[in-house]
């Protein structure tokens, strides 16, 4: 299956928006605002997120920036920075990756700053990507794979209707060599209460 061809354009003009925040594209012009959320939250990310470590670099968050707009435009990944909904503040990311066109679904990664967990931004957000996943790229299933002892994050997937289908190995990222619990998120599945 093909991407619908309104998406192949990395665009900064798509804005979803929930009246509490917002997700937008992500772009090198907020490269300084994701460098300090980022720096922020690597004592308390770093314990479940391979990129949170004390030897992130300026220059590493500026790569990863031009890798979002190129995964994009090639219909590879969608990432989105979570900002207040008037804009004025970074929260954090998520975003669809190894999207998976023939089978319809896609994996889910999120963070939110460390200063602002806590305050129901992630739930928002992935309310807001499961809308966009399922409305705008017609995907049928979300696969979200969290470290069994990060409650938080388990949570979060709980709430946007993820089913748990049990504990593997982490394909995603087989050097940290944690297992994962695996939640899928159907498109027709009922939202699991707050």
């Amino acid at each position: 299956m093909k991407l619908k061809p309104r998406f192949f354009l990395f665009s900064k003009d798509i804005t979803l928006n929930d009246g509490t925040i917002a997700l937008k594209p992500h772009g090198v012009e907020e490269l300084p605002l994701l460098w300090g959320a980022a720096r922020e939250s690597v004592a308390w990310a770093g314990r479940w997120l391979p990129w949170a470590s004390a030897d992130l670099t300026l220059e590493r968050e500026r790569l990863w920036l031009t890798e979002q707009q190129s995964a994009w435009r090639k219909g590879r990944a969608f990432g989105f920075a979570i900002w207040t909904a008037d804009h004025e503040s970074y929260l954090g990311a998520v975003g669809l990756n190894y999207v998976d066109w023939a089978q319809r679904r896609a994996n889910v990664g999120y963070w939110v700053r460390t200063s602002r967990i806590g305050q129901g931004i992630a739930p928002a957000a992935m309310g807001l990507l499961k809308q966009f996943a399922f409305s705008a790229l017609d995907l049928e299933c979300l696969d979200v794979l969290a470290n069994p002892a990060n409650s938080a994050s388990r949570r979060v997937a709980e709430k946007a209707g993820g089913v748990e289908k049990g504990i593997i190995p982490n394909p995603l990222s087989p050097e940290r060599g944690q297992p994962r619990v695996w939640y899928v998120i159907s498109r027709n599945a009922p939202e699991h209460p707050a």
